[in-house]
């Protein structure tokens, strides 16, 4: 199998991964993201061998270069573009969180100053068995 071939097999493999890392973000399944980004990082080794080995194959065959990498360059694209959303999925997931969490505490605050309210003042202990 040519380079240009295990590449995109290996293309095709992160941009799977994507995809079920973003279906993870929005089911909040963050084992799931974690492990998908795990798999992601291994990958990451074998396309820099490949890719290595792929760019040796164009120089070897100049006339053919420009035919023979438009297909990754398009698939690289797209995978950045996947990758791009996935991450302003999670960071639109992110802020919302934030938010909620903002909110919980005001909750939180305002409970406080109401239990500060109504709680009846008790008197210190000493003072009860004179």
């Amino acid at each position: 199998m040519r380079a240009q071939e295990q590449l995109m097999a290996l293309y095709e493999e992160w941009g799977a991964l994507s995809s079920a890392e973003v279906d993870a973000i929005h089911k909040a399944a963050w084992t799931r993201v974690t492990e998908c980004q795990e798999a992601k990082r291994a990958l990451q080794a074998r396309i820099v061998s490949i890719g290595s080995r792929f760019e040796a194959e164009l120089w070897a065959q100049p006339a053919q270069r420009a035919e023979l990498e438009a297909p990754v360059r398009q698939r690289i694209g797209q995978l950045i573009e996947q990758e791009t959303r996935n991450a302003e999925t999670l960071s639109d997931i992110r802020r919302q969180a934030e938010r909620e969490h903002e909110g919980l505490q005001r909750s939180t605050r305002n409970l406080r100053q109401v239990q500060r309210s109504y709680a009846p003042v008790r008197e210190a202990l000493w003072q009860s068995y004179s």
